[in-house]
């Protein structure tokens, strides 16, 4: 609000102000404007109200809702993700309200933009294996319910079939400070390629190019690599090919 305020007859007087938005703002914000004051002769005079309209667009930082997780064979059955796990690419998430989500070649997923509770199923077409016993799940365990505030994990740690994995060969490349394990696992009929990447240094513009049997590659780029990261690809042949690495120094 401003006061005495004076403004001569058919004058302009303009107004700037700076809005702070804080943390729970909602996205329309209306501004409202309105003018009230008293003429030369006294007399009380009021302007009609003027209102505008504000979308806020959150930026990639701001605190919303995210539910998110990771899909994957427990090796050991501890209900963990750990180094002996292997985690299933391509795997569909589903939430109560028909949103879907395919996990990625470390077995992740995420949901953006949560709040409250929901429900977020497994598909077990996508996924054929038994779900590990635990306290969250619902049914069978294929589905779980997740109140999600801030950043909520659910995972979907699954059952290996008994007696059917097998890692047929491996091989480690390192260089400088980065390392990556390749094996290729059999899991019932199903073969899949493993990588685990390992670099305790920033590496900026690392792209890793892993060859396959008849022909073509598997590429993962990364902007700046740094700590560990699992990549897994299913493939049809059990040939272990070496893959290659490159990034660029400072």
């Amino acid at each position: 609000m401003w006061e005495n305020l004076s403004l001569s007859g058919k004058g302009k007087l303009c107004l700037t102000y700076k809005l702070r938005l804080l943390p729970g703002a909602p996205k329309e914000l209306v501004n409202t404007a309105q003018a009230l004051g008293v003429s030369g002769n006294g007399a009380a005079t009021a302007s009609g109200k003027a209102q505008a309209l504000a979308l806020l667009k959150p930026g990639p930082f701001a605190l919303g809702g995210m539910l998110l997780g990771r899909v994957f064979l427990d090796m050991d059955g501890d209900g963990t993700f750990g180094p002996q796990d292997l985690p299933l690419p391509g795997a569909r998430i589903l939430l109560s309200n028909g949103v879907q989500a395919l996990t990625d070649s470390a077995g992740r997923y995420a949901f953006r933009d949560l709040e409250g509770l929901h429900q977020v199923m497994l598909d077990p077409a996508s996924a054929p294996f038994p779900p590990l016993p635990m306290p969250e799940n619902l049914g069978e365990g294929y589905r779980k319910r997740a109140v999600v505030q801030g950043l909520t994990v659910v995972d979907f740690p699954l059952r290996p079939p008994r007696g059917s994995v097998q890692v047929f060969r491996n091989t480690t490349l390192r260089l400088g400070p980065f390392s990556v394990e390749k094996r290729i696992v059999q899991v019932g009929d199903r073969l899949f390629v493993e990588l685990r990447l390992k670099s305790p240094e920033p590496l900026p513009e690392l792209t890793l190019t892993d060859p396959l049997p008849d022909g073509g590659a598997k590429t993962f780029s990364f902007a700046e690599f740094k700590g560990e990261e699992v990549l897994v690809y299913e493939l049809e042949k059990a040939v272990l090919t070496d893959p290659e690495v490159r990034w660029r120094y400072p």
